[in-house]
């Protein structure tokens, strides 16, 4: 733990300063009454052009049109990519409009495309002034298999948490940075378990109850630790895991993690109720690590265990 309260420290005092309500918001920065009021109005006025006037009638349109989709941005996905697209086409300079589509595209579960636009957002100079904006690059870095990059931000945005109120959205961040650790090999185990130590205190939701505890299980196991009995969840809270984990969509207050590392944690709590559902989650568990090519002695673990649990009872694998 204090090594990795030092590397939050030091990435909090390296990073962008997210800190203050404004920077903390999704309000392009351009449109900041701060920008208009960045220079005595006297020396404005001295300076102000009829191109000038053109200008900021045009940023405030732009401004406008942000804003309107901005809106619709939780609620109408679809819609708000729909006006951001138009506004990239209108803007083609801007980041602004593709700091919009990759974050409708987030919601919208099309990681790719979402990665995409974060390129194009990058390109045109985005900066991530936005502390929920960064969030969701690095869901989108997960997501996509740039778990370094990903790893970056979560440590940048766990010093931060003051941007998210709600106990839910501090928990996912915890084990969304949790889960990108474990990604670094064995080098991010005492990181993830930090972070996962962190979410265990404020865990109050029976699913992210259980499923802190199933991370924590990921952890032990990767470590070479035998498989834990459950400790923190009771036998209905692993089962109701693992009905979730199965489910077509999550809910919607989880964390965003590659959904192989939620089979895998369900897998090492259940095993204790029954080995064959165990194994059942444990499969697609291997499946993902082999497609996102992860850590080769991750991989032959998942294998040898998946091995274990499928062979037939009382018989070595």
């Amino acid at each position: 733990m204090a090594g990795l309260a030092a590397v939050v420290l030091v990435f909090g005092a390296a990073g962008i300063d997210l800190s203050t309500p404004f920077n903390a918001s999704s309000r392009p920065s351009l449109c900041s009454s701060r920008a208009a009021s960045a220079e005595p109005q006297e020396a404005h006025s001295a300076r102000r052009t009829p191109w000038d006037g053109i200008l900021q009638s045009s940023l405030n349109e732009l401004c406008l049109a942000l804003s309107r989709a901005q809106i619709q941005l939780i609620q109408q996905p679809r819609v708000a990519l729909a006006m951001a697209t138009k506004l990239a086409r209108s803007w083609p300079g801007r980041s602004e409009p593709w700091v919009l589509q990759a974050r409708a595209h987030t919601r919208l579960e099309a990681y790719p495309d979402a990665w995409a636009a974060w390129l194009g957002a990058r390109e045109r100079g985005y900066d991530f002034p936005s502390a929920h904006a960064l969030r969701d690059y690095a869901i989108a870095g997960a997501m996509n298999g740039q778990n370094e990059l990903a790893l970056g931000s979560y440590r940048r945005l766990i010093t931060l948490l003051g941007s998210w109120p709600d106990p839910l959205d501090q928990q996912c961040l915890y084990l969304e940075a949790g889960a990108a650790a474990l990604r670094q090999g064995p080098a991010g185990l005492d990181e993830a378990a930090g972070y996962f130590a962190w979410a265990r205190p404020g865990a109050t939701s029976t699913g992210l109850r259980s499923l802190v505890a199933g991370m924590e299980a990921l952890v032990g196991h990767r470590r070479g630790q035998p498989a834990p009995r459950v400790e923190r969840a009771s036998a209905a809270e692993v089962w109701y895991l693992v009905q979730q984990v199965q489910n077509e969509r999550l809910p919607s207050y989880w964390p965003v993690v590659p959904r192989h590392e939620l089979f895998g944690a369900a897998s090492l709590l259940v095993e204790p109720y029954s080995s064959a559902e165990a194994a059942e989650l444990w499969e697609p568990h291997v499946q993902g690590l082999e497609r996102a090519g992860a850590d080769p002695r991750w991989t032959k673990l998942a294998r040898d265990r998946l091995k274990r649990l499928s062979a037939p009872e009382g018989q070595a694998p």
